[in-house]
């Protein structure tokens, strides 16, 4: 409908820049993080169904993931594994 506020979720949301910007471009953005809220934890099992109504609900279009990184992640500071430490012996 004309007029109808697109909601996305952004789950891991760190520091919710993704969600300013999509709120500042006139979209309803849910944020979900650990770090927000200790309700939040995602190794809730509970959570997950709750989420999926809200996405449900809301009538969610876009919903972003973005996962923290492992140990073994180049995104991952400070670096803890180094590219050298592996050798190959093939």
């Amino acid at each position: 409908a004309k007029g109808q506020v697109v909601s996305t979720m952004e789950i891991f949301s760190g520091s919710a820049n993704l969600s300013k910007a999509l709120e500042k471009e006139g979209f309803h953005a849910g944020k979900v993080d650990i770090l927000e809220k200790s309700a939040d934890d995602l190794s809730d099992a509970g959570l997950v169904p709750l989420l999926v109504d809200e996405a449900v609900c809301t009538n969610t279009k876009y919903a972003h993931l973005a996962p923290p990184c492992s140990s073994f992640s180049s995104a991952r500071w400070p670096k803890l594994r180094t590219r050298g430490a592996i050798k190959c012996t093939t």
